[in-house]
């Protein structure tokens, strides 16, 4: 269990040094295997950065329409 818990710090360490990174920020995309905290994490981050932050999730039922991820940017 221990070994779960550093790989998340370690992950959640490393988005929150590349999402500190001055402007032209980048897209930061995490994947892996169901149910190893992916969700929790980045909603653990997003609450940290308030409004600055946009969650979108790609197996949303909409991911597939057009304009889904230009909708959270203002421009969908």
């Amino acid at each position: 269990m221990a070994e779960i818990q550093n790989a998340y710090q370690h992950c959640r360490d490393v988005l929150l040094e590349r999402l500190g990174e001055a402007a032209p920020g980048r897209i930061q995309l995490l994947t892996g295997p169901r149910q190893v905290g992916k969700t929790t994490l980045l909603l653990e981050i997003a609450r940290k950065f308030g409004d600055q932050a946009i969650y979108a999730a790609g197996d949303d039922p909409d991911a597939s329409l057009p304009g889904f991820l230009g909708a959270p940017l203002g421009r969908g």
